[in-house]
């Protein structure tokens, strides 16, 4: 909250600060050829320091009450018995798998058979030969060089020309100092 009122503090000061030089550069301001004057106003702005402040804070003091608790009697108390199982015991027996008998598989084997001979016709080959052929060949030719040429512009300045001002800015700081308090024992 108070960094609040101290931020909002400030913020006043610097915006009539601004306000009342831009009102003495636009009042102050003459003829057509003649510039404006512009008058700043430097004031010193005193920041308030935050210094802590020791502040005692008092503790109650933990008593401990001591609670009655209820135990029926007499207390079960949970025990693990060992259960046994019977558990068949698997014998092994031999058994007899009949194999199939096993059948020879005819398997195809070459045999020669006689090819017959064909001769076809003659074909002519063809072999690729050089041909003399002109091709054009471009030349260097001299282009005009463009030159851009300046056209000159009218830019119309409002009058008068305001000038920022630069105006300090204060930021706060903060220091931090432990703050020791009393914890009964």
């Amino acid at each position: 909250m108070v960094e609040t009122n101290r931020f909002r503090f400030f913020a006043i000061i610097s915006m009539f600060l601004y306000l009342n030089t831009v009102q003495i550069m636009c009042s102050h301001y003459g003829g057509y050829h003649e510039p404006p004057i512009v008058k700043v106003i430097h004031k010193t702005v005193h920041i308030p320091k935050a210094v802590p402040v020791p502040k005692v804070i008092h503790v109650p003091k933990m008593v401990p009450v001591p609670k009655t608790v209820a135990v029926p009697h007499p207390v079960y108390v949970p025990v693990k018995v060992p259960i046994y199982k019977t558990v068949k015991k698997m014998i092994p027996i031999p058994k007899t798998i009949p194999v199939p008998k096993p059948v020879p598989v005819p398997v195809p084997k070459p045999v020669p058979v006689p090819v017959p001979i064909i001769k076809h016709q003659p074909v002519p080959v063809y072999k690729t030969v050089a041909v003399a052929r002109p091709y054009r060949v471009p030349y260097p030719v001299k282009v005009p060089k463009y030159v851009p040429y300046p056209v000159p512009k009218v830019v119309h300045v409002p009058k008068p020309y305001p000038v920022p001002v630069k105006v300090p800015i204060y930021k706060q700081v903060i220091v931090k100092k432990p703050v020791h308090i009393p914890v009964p024992f």
